[in-house]
């Protein structure tokens, strides 16, 4: 009986050893291998969870400081223009694109057979939570999205402690040609959770508006936002360079947030938060 016990258990250690190995077989086998990224969004965020070594391509805007945040990481990697025949090229196990992508390209792609997950733009910090976890879920890597969608609110929620005002200061994003964000926007989203109220959906503007140089020297919000200066400002830049609004807004009523900051919703946007819910000791003081 002992000697029939025995036969059994090794059986049964076999069959466990077996299933495990196959376990971990599939888990392996199911472990993206060759990313392509279409979107300069989409890179971002594919750079902050993905292992370097599974990258096989970005966007060629993805290491462009003026709108990447995550050169850095996306340096060294290639780059690709988003053509059909140079993503079949890749032979990638997963495609990351946009929805503004172009329905032909996507029905091109998914004729050959290739996983496609498009990734919705975040118009507000909530929706940068939820397109974290859907790279990271499209890409069976669900613990690391939490982990770092945990990280990216402890960031935000350590910023925005200080905004709990009674006076919410007016702030205004302005970009070249007069142009703002109003509400629907990420800017506007942040702006918020740093502790302003946002001029653009003060006058029920929404989305990206202009604004004119009159108005703003006629509402004088608390705090000019603009993005960071160019060495060679375009025609467009101009507006931002106008004397009356030099004159009006001294330098401590300017903050400059970088573009890519917000350009696209990244756990680098938290850094926003951050740059604007500095400006706040000082109006306290000033008020």
């Amino acid at each position: 009986m002992k000697k029939k016990y025995s036969l059994n258990t090794g059986f049964l250690s076999a069959a466990i050893i077996l299933f495990t190995a196959c376990v971990f077989k599939y888990a392996y086998s199911m472990e993206f291998k060759r990313i392509v990224s279409l979107n300069l969004c989409t890179d971002q965020l594919v750079v902050k969870i993905a292992q370097r070594h599974n990258i096989a391509a970005l966007s060629f805007l993805a290491t462009d400081p003026r709108s990447s945040a995550a050169v850095k990481l996306a340096k060294g990697i290639p780059r690709v223009r988003g053509s059909v025949e140079e993503v079949i090229r890749l032979k990638p196990d997963i495609v990351f694109s946009g929805v503004q992508i172009n329905p032909a390209q996507i029905k091109l792609l998914k004729r050959f057979k290739l996983k496609i997950k498009q990734v919705p733009i975040a118009t507000n910090l909530k929706l940068v939570e939820d397109n974290i976890r859907a790279v990271a879920n499209a890409l069976n890597l669900k613990k690391r999205g939490a982990a770092i969608v945990q990280e990216f609110r402890k960031t935000i929620k350590k910023y925005s402690k200080r905004t709990v005002l009674h006076y919410k200061p007016i702030a205004v994003l302005l970009w070249p040609n007069g142009l703002s964000s109003g509400s629907g926007t990420l800017p506007h989203s942040v702006l918020e959770k740093a502790g302003f109220r946002n001029l653009a959906a003060l006058i029920n503007k929404s989305g990206t508006s202009f604004l004119s140089i009159e108005m703003l020297l006629r509402i004088n919000p608390d705090l000019l936002v603009l993005g960071q200066s160019l060495p060679n400002p375009s025609l467009a830049h101009k507006f931002l360079e106008h004397s009356a609004l030099r004159t009006k807004f001294s330098e401590t009523k300017k903050l400059f947030v970088p573009d890519n900051l917000w350009l696209c919703g990244t756990t680098d946007t938290a850094a926003a938060v951050r740059i604007l819910s500095s400006f706040h000791g000082k109006h306290e003081n000033e008020k």
